[in-house]
């Protein structure tokens, strides 16, 4: 008599597990402000892609840029005498609503 040997288990189908290194790509990317620091023009990217590495006016390649979380807010204003003015602050609901921290 024979022994037969047994046969190997045929693979089962898959399906794509969500894995926390996915999950974390699947977050929104966090919107860029960029500012020039020679003639102040600014913009908020919310696609990185599409951020310039030159000032749309000037032509200046000299910006700073930082993230803008989907939690935070601010404001910027100008003035001549004091210069560029940010206030950074959390949203508190998604009304829009800041609370400074």
């Amino acid at each position: 008599m024979s022994a037969s040997s047994p046969s190997s288990p045929s693979p089962l189908p898959t399906t794509p597990q969500s894995s926390p290194s996915s999950a974390a790509a699947a977050k929104p990317a966090p919107a860029l402000f960029i500012l020039c620091e020679a003639c102040m023009w600014c913009a908020t990217y919310l696609d990185k892609s599409k951020a310039r590495d030159r000032c749309a006016v000037c032509q200046s390649p000299m910006l700073s840029s930082f993230p803008i979380m989907p939690d935070e807010s601010f404001t910027f204003g100008y003035d001549a005498k004091r210069g560029v003015e940010m206030d950074f602050g959390r949203r508190v609901s998604s009304s829009g609503g800041r609370k400074k921290s």
